[in-house]
């Protein structure tokens, strides 16, 4: 029984920490950047894909796939402060705060397509990560 405690105690501890780096908008994106460059590591051979790519004036998204000729742009996004205050409201607050989640949303996708450049060779699309 000491031992289970022990254990659960450390679990709680690996929480806690998980749920301080979620704190900061910093190391939220540099956590998404880290999962999509291993799902693509795992998913697509070297040099099918780059991370931080810049564009010609010297934006830079956080992962391409090449695709043939094209590039297929990523930018990854965490947008977590608004979406816990949807998940733990309850009653009209939370219809409330569903729409300002769903307008943080929106923002995030307006922010992503401004990789889409046809004129770089980017497809017509971009994906946005959300981890």
């Amino acid at each position: 029984m000491k031992e289970i405690g022990r254990q659960t105690q450390g679990f709680a501890e690996q929480l806690k920490g998980l749920q301080d780096i979620l704190k900061n908008p910093k190391q939220r994106g540099i956590l998404g950047e880290y999962y999509l460059e291993t799902i693509l590591k795992n998913v697509f051979p070297p040099g099918s894909y780059q991370m931080q790519y810049a564009f010609k004036n010297g934006e830079i998204v956080d992962a391409v796939v090449f695709v043939d000729e094209k590039i297929v742009p990523i930018d990854s996004k965490f947008s977590l402060e608004n979406y816990n205050r949807y998940i733990h409201a309850e009653g009209a607050e939370r219809a409330a705060l569903e729409k300002t989640f769903v307008n943080d949303l929106k923002l995030r996708i307006t922010e992503t397509a401004k990789y889409i450049r046809p004129e770089e060779n980017t497809m017509d699309f971009a994906f946005m990560f959300i981890p």
